[in-house]
């Protein structure tokens, strides 16, 4: 068996299995299966998503790993146990993906043109995708922006291996969600590591459908707090200007 897949893609969920299978469909339909693994990290969903899931599993390509938390513990935290999996089995590069996601309908070179951005500059540690629904360099509004991004939202965000391992575990202060992105960034920027966006790829993304037991805007107010206390940028303040 010659099955040596390039990126391991963590999906990140809890309940809304609609959508969760929606995501996955939208995956396996556009994307060449030799080239992906598929981990989905189930974070304590107490609808159908663990008996969805395990129904879906199968050997046949691609490979796939779903992880379930027995209770609800953050997306940041299912981030952690997606990458543990792939430290210990690893592969050249990581997609992290929000199951509010969608791969655009015949869409089918998304993955390679993401890939591309570091095989064309080694120094490239992590690539966002753009979309509608998004601040900062990743909204289509500012495909025409050439400034370098400092920050990247992760619905959609690629990381070549060498950069995730240098960065390490993303921090769970950040959890259940917002800002851990962000925070990796700083850190993959401050371990020597460009940030690059997609501008050629389009991902549908339905916006915080993933993890909402607090307010969205509560949220980002907790965890900018934190961020400001770790790292003295206001972040959130910077990516709408």
């Amino acid at each position: 068996m010659n099955y040596k897949p390039k990126v391991s893609i963590i999906v990140r969920c809890r309940n809304n299995w609609k959508l969760t299978k929606s995501c996955i469909d939208s995956i396996e339909k556009n994307t060449d299966t030799s080239l992906y693994r598929l981990i989905v990290v189930n974070d304590g969903s107490t609808d159908d998503t663990k008996k969805e899931l395990d129904n879906k599993l199968t050997t046949a390509e691609p490979q796939q790993m779903f992880i379930h938390h027995e209770k609800s513990l953050g997306a940041v935290s299912a981030t952690n146990s997606g990458l543990d999996y792939v430290f210990i089995n690893p592969t050249p590069y990581i997609l992290i993906l929000d199951n509010d996601t969608e791969v655009l309908e015949n869409n089918t070179s998304w993955l390679d043109d993401m890939i591309n951005y570091f095989e064309e500059d080694e120094s490239v540690g992590a690539v966002g995708a753009t979309t509608d629904k998004v601040i900062g360099l990743q909204h289509v509004s500012r495909l025409t922006d050439n400034k370098e991004p400092k920050y990247l939202i992760s619905f959609c965000m690629m990381m070549s291996l060498k950069c995730a391992k240098k960065v390490g575990m993303w921090d769970e202060r950040f959890n259940p969600g917002n800002y851990e992105d962000m925070d990796f960034s700083i850190r993959a920027r401050r371990n020597g590591f460009k940030l690059k966006v997609a501008k050629d790829v389009f991902i549908k993304h339905l916006f915080h459908q993933t993890f909402s037991q607090i307010a969205g805007d509560d949220l980002l107010i907790i965890n900018e707090r934190k961020g400001l206390a770790k790292w003295g940028e206001r972040i959130y303040y910077e990516m709408k200007r």
